[in-house]
């Protein structure tokens, strides 16, 4: 069995910065980075959201690759806000 430990705390923003995040599309968000974390095995400790960006503490399992993660989440948000608005 073996055993890690690893947190990432990622953050990014709005296209320039927009006072964009309302509401609804917080909901969205939401739901797409616990979605992608269930697809990577990964837990979310805290999702923090602002007009402007986004936070998110995650701890991801070695076996994936931090960037696959990262591109998952702000692809797979972005593709649904495309869609769902």
């Amino acid at each position: 069995m073996t055993w890690w430990r690893l947190f990432y705390h990622l953050v990014w923003t709005t296209k320039y910065r927009e006072p964009a995040i309302d509401a609804e599309i917080e909901a969205i968000v939401r739901r797409t980075i616990y979605g992608v974390a269930d697809q990577h095995n990964a837990k979310v400790w805290a999702i923090g959201m602002m007009p402007d960006h986004v936070h998110v503490a995650i701890s991801v399992p070695p076996k994936h690759a931090m960037s696959d993660v990262v591109n998952a989440l702000k692809g797979n948000s972005s593709h649904l806000l495309g869609h769902e608005l």
